[in-house]
């Protein structure tokens, strides 16, 4: 006994010439027709196929192969197209399953985790395997035709892309972070953040900040929500399209970091400009959009919107960008707050650093890991780096231009920048990458 094959048509006026061209191009099979209204299911064992020559001949005028695409909903088994037939057959797995089966050996609890020796961690348990579209003997990421735009963008940008392993679900988060252990993490985090907020606020801390400072604070802090919010989104992106669980859980914990990131910033800029009366709230978007010294890091995060294989969105924005800016925004502007006495910002700002840390540690793994899996990665990975490093080093060059402008602790534009790049470099040497 075979499986059945064939097509799921849509209901449409040419329905039945299609199902009675199958028939006819089907002679000597068993085609069972199932009407359910809104759809019809044709199915036969093993094969079926229908001619562009039977459907015109029952439509009564010219009819091309691939409007047959547009009627299918579905089908079953693996399909062969041309421009003069369809084709509905069964895979070679389908051929083996549907010889009588081997008696199996029982499998052992997590089997599904290979021969590990051990019981597997809470880590491996919920993080093993989640992701439906990566399935094996799939004939598409999504149950539905091969050629839609969705099934055709995660062949394109995922399983096509040129970042290849055997298997990516041997890759480990060196933090083994669940969702329960993210949870309880940052809870921990944010309540050491309202802590914070509350002592400095009782004590008038933003009102007495000096107003050279707090116009600092507009030029360099309260814009960061908009290139943070780039990275976010690029972040669940990845988390989507990443080939294996264990790496798209890394990514979506990593836009929960950002999204954090973003609604501190945020509630900070209100803070302040409840507290000092000053622009801090209503010219954050024009800073991000016309001051020259943002232009280049703008224009390297909405350049990185379009990275869309999955491979150089991860490279691009975890071993390039994100080394780069996090080094100025982040570790820098902190040491600049302390210096002038802006302690609430430096505290903040440290806190921050601990998700940016964790950030590093899981994607220079992967990296590793990748190449580990196929030395040909080293390549493809260096290529990347080449491609966005220009970028990262503009973006540099243009946010140490504010750094001059600092009325305590400034910095000199070039040491901003050197230590920029010097903290990406870094970050790729632990990878085992160099630019």
């Amino acid at each position: 006994m075979t499986k059945p094959v064939g097509p799921v048509l849509r209901m449409s006026d040419d329905v039945d010439a299609i199902v009675a061209a199958i028939v006819d191009d089907n002679p000597g099979q068993e085609v069972t027709i199932v009407d359910q209204g809104a759809y019809t299911r044709v199915s036969a064992d093993g094969e079926l196929r229908v001619t562009r020559e039977s459907i015109e001949r029952y439509l009564g005028r010219d009819f091309e192969m691939r409007q047959l695409e547009g009627l299918m909903s579905a089908f079953a088994g693996r399909i062969d197209m041309t421009s003069q037939e369809v084709r509905w057959r069964l895979t070679s797995e389908d051929h083996a399953e549907a010889r009588p089966p081997r008696p199996q050996r029982r499998l052992k609890t997590w089997s599904s985790l290979g021969q590990l020796g051990r019981i597997p961690s809470e880590y491996e348990v919920v993080t093993h395997n989640l992701n439906y579209t990566t399935r094996p003997n799939r004939t598409s990421a999504l149950e539905s035709n091969p050629t839609t735009p969705a099934n055709m963008w995660l062949l394109t940008y995922r399983d096509k892309s040129p970042l290849r392993a055997d298997d990516w679900r041997g890759f480990r988060d060196p933090d083994e972070i669940t969702y329960r252990k993210y949870v309880t993490m940052q809870d921990e985090q944010e309540t050491v953040v309202e802590g914070v907020l509350d002592e400095y606020g009782s004590a008038g801390h933003d009102a007495s900040l000096p107003k050279r400072w707090v116009e600092c604070l507009a030029t360099l802090f309260t814009p960061t929500r908009f290139p943070v919010h780039a990275l976010q989104m690029c972040t669940a992106y990845l988390g989507h399209m990443a080939p294996a669980s264990y790496i798209s859980n890394c990514a979506v914990f990593g836009a929960g970091d950002l999204l954090r990131r973003v609604s501190l910033v945020a509630y900070r800029t209100r803070q302040l400009a409840d507290a000092t009366k000053s622009s801090i709230g209503s010219t954050e978007r024009v800073m991000w959009q016309r001051n020259e010294a943002w232009q280049p890091a703008r224009e390297a995060l909405e350049k990185l919107l379009t990275a869309y294989d999955w491979g150089e969105c991860f490279t691009a924005m975890n071993l390039v960008l994100r080394p780069t800016l996090d080094q100025i925004l982040v570790r820098q502007l902190a040491n600049v707050a302390h210096d002038n006495d802006d302690g609430l910002t430096w505290l903040l700002l440290c806190n921050l650093a601990v998700d940016v840390d964790r950030c590093t540690r899981w994607s220079t793994a992967l990296a590793e890991y990748a190449i580990e899996q196929r030395a040909g990665n080293r390549d493809v990975l260096q290529r990347w780096v080449a491609r966005w490093t220009p970028r990262a080093e503009a973006a540099a060059a243009g946010l140490g231009q504010l750094f001059e402008q600092l009325p305590s602790g400034g910095r000199s534009a070039k040491s901003v920048e050197d230590a920029a790049n010097s903290a990406r470099r870094r970050v790729l040497n632990q990878a085992g990458l160099s630019e």
